[in-house]
């Protein structure tokens, strides 16, 4: 999916049991990490966007939404936003068990 620099992209995510398909929600944590096109951890109000959590909607329904402007102790940036294809890793722990699930959207001018 296509976004423009100075959108707000909204990542979600679906969480389902694979044995019935019913949603369901991880017992530990439901995190986020997103990669600009440089492989380098995106900057969001300059801070990385590396394991953040994310806001839970109901069962099993989480998102995070991801500003991808720059900010440096003022208004946003819009042009410092890089461009091309941002990877999302979406990270559950479920009492030890691990599930990643990996998504992608692209920001254009």
């Amino acid at each position: 999916m296509a976004f423009q620099r100075a959108e707000t992209i909204r990542c979600k995510i679906e969480i389902t049991n694979t044995e019935t398909g019913a949603r369901t929600d991880p017992v530990t944590s439901t995190k986020i990490t997103i990669t600009d096109p440089a492989g380098e951890a995106a900057l969001e109000n300059s801070t990385p966007v590396t394991d953040k959590n994310m806001d839970h909607d109901g069962l099993g329904l989480y998102h995070y939404d991801f500003n991808p402007n720059v900010y440096d102790a003022g208004p946003p940036v819009v042009e410092d936003a890089e461009l091309g294809k941002y990877l999302v890793r979406y990270t559950l722990d479920h009492d030890g068990i691990i599930t990643i699930e990996d998504d992608s959207f692209v920001l254009e001018v």
